[in-house]
């Protein structure tokens, strides 16, 4: 039961790309996006990104910078520590997004509210203000 559970799981979670779709995230394959070659052959630049992961600036300029990378990183620091989805509506409308909501709650000194239930306890005060510091900062 539980294999069944893993592979439909997994299943869930992985997208088989059409040609299609490399195509226009490519630009047909235009040789100004080649970032660079690995093991499988060329690796294109192309913005793809799941709200609540993409910087706010992005938005407004519509480039992607290496605080941006940061903004992504620190999502998934507050995913791990809250242990909650980036974006979730089933919640009041000033929780719905994980980022703001979890660094307000940081700032009021609110942080052992927050905190995944399964990771209460587990971790050293000290250790906890430096994850959550790295989170908001």
């Amino acid at each position: 039961m539980e294999d069944t559970q893993n592979q439909s799981l997994q299943a869930q979670q992985c997208h088989k790309f059409s040609i299609s779709e490399i195509q226009i995230a490519t630009h047909e394959f235009d040789e100004e996006l080649v970032v660079g070659r690995g093991g499988f052959g060329k690796v294109y630049k192309g913005v793809k990104g799941t709200f609540g992961y993409m910087d706010s600036n992005y938005f407004y300029t519509n480039k992607l910078t290496r605080k941006s990378d940061v903004y992504a990183f620190r999502v998934v620091l507050l995913e791990v520590l809250c242990g909650r989805p980036v974006v979730d509506t089933s919640l009041d409308e000033e929780q719905w997004g994980l980022a703001s909501w979890a660094q307000d709650c940081i700032r009021e000194g609110k942080l052992s509210q927050i905190i995944d239930i399964s990771l209460r306890g587990q971790l050293k005060k000290d250790c906890l203000k430096e994850f959550a510091g790295v989170a908001v900062s």
